[in-house]
């Protein structure tokens, strides 16, 4: 009864939370210790059939027909529970894998936004907190060098009113000194002719 209610949960956890769901919603770490705790379930059954099997054998020959098809069907239905749950942890781990493949299509694009949470403590889930990691850092990098940019440009802006200033300025005082040699020439024009008149 406990290897049948061990096993009941486990089919449960999996058409529910892992097949059914979306997105996983269990851990990687807790879906393998129930697993573990089904496959340990069924090897317990197994045990106990092969016991049963060897005692029948043993007892009568008659039987022995009854018990390979027992054999047979306990060994049939470990196979089939065994894909059942290889299946499962294939999917979750595929979801993980999936999440954060899904970031970095998204990385690529451009969109360093993302956040990566994969709520696992596997090679997945830790690649995937690194992954994380460095797509702060480069958002932060972005955001550095946006700001550096609105300061050159901002300086490039003040550079240039006081280019225009400093030209506005020069243009004035080069006609202001076109206005007072043109007049020396003139005093100097008007004093030659005072001079010859005189």
């Amino acid at each position: 009864d406990t290897q049948q209610t061990v096993s009941q949960k486990a089919a449960d956890m999996l058409r529910n939370d892992v097949i059914g769901a979306d997105h996983p919603r269990i851990s990687n770490t807790d879906f393998f210790a129930q697993m573990t705790e089904v496959i340990n379930a069924i090897a317990v059954v197994d045990q106990l059939a092969t016991a049963r099997f060897v005692a029948l054998v043993h007892q009568n020959s008659k039987t022995e027909a009854a018990s390979l098809r027992l054999i047979l069907i306990i060994a049939g239905i470990c196979i089939v529970v065994g894909c059942y749950l290889t299946t499962g942890i294939l999917m979750a781990l595929n979801a993980s894998v999936k999440q954060v493949n899904d970031a970095a299509k998204k990385m690529t694009g451009g969109d360093f936004s993302q956040r990566i949470v994969v709520a696992s403590s596997d090679v997945v889930g830790e690649v995937a907190q690194n992954l994380d990691g460095m797509t702060r850092q480069v958002a932060e990098l972005i955001v550095g060098i946006q700001e550096s940019a609105n300061q050159v440009n901002h300086l490039s802006v003040e550079l240039q009113q006081v280019t225009d200033t400093t030209r506005t300025e020069l243009d004035r005082q080069n006609s202001q000194t076109q206005q007072s040699a043109s007049a020396a020439v003139e005093m100097a024009a008007t004093v030659r002719e005072v001079a010859r008149n005189c």
